[in-house]
């Protein structure tokens, strides 16, 4: 349920880069470092398009305003752990039900000895007692503008590498 590919942009709930992805910050990235990455969106976001020596990001953080702490991270390079799920991650579905090992953002409290590894990641960030309970983040708002799709956070996968 991951994406693969470089470039890919979820969102995720913790509080650090997953290894192989980044924030989207707008930072600027030498583009030898990162030859796959810069094929794919060069200079769009900013950077020296004259020496293809940098290019940047994108920059959403305004966007990230109005999720609750949750930010926006884009894979960098090569993703090794698709398709499996990666705890934590966000991104959004048609679907009337959550998929298989994941859960709608809608700030529901679950317990922490069934969901330690997001909890991990968690903590007590969205609600819960922070002992026994544990809140996911609420995107609710946010999803009003998005006419349909919600939310869903992966409960369930591989546990997120830190960078």
């Amino acid at each position: 349920m991951t994406v693969p590919y470089v470039g890919a942009i979820c969102l995720f709930a913790g509080s650090y880069d997953i290894k192989g992805w980044s924030y989207c910050d707008g930072k600027l990235l030498p583009a030898a470092d990162f030859p796959e990455l810069y094929d794919v969106i060069g200079n769009k976001y900013g950077g020296d398009a004259n020496t293809k020596e940098n290019f940047a990001l994108p920059d959403l953080l305004e966007q990230e305003k109005e999720l609750n702490g949750v930010r926006y991270q884009i894979a960098i390079s090569k993703n090794n752990y698709a398709p499996e799920l990666i705890v934590g991650t966000i991104f959004l579905s048609i679907h009337d039900t959550p998929p298989d090992g994941c859960a709608f953002c809608d700030g529901s409290l679950l317990r922490i000895n069934e969901f330690q590894a997001l909890f991990s990641i968690l903590m007590a960030k969205y609600g819960g007692n922070g002992y026994t309970t544990f809140g996911l983040p609420n995107l609710t708002e946010a999803e009003k503008k998005l006419n349909g799709p919600r939310y869903v956070i992966c409960l369930t996968g591989i546990y997120p590498p830190r960078d």
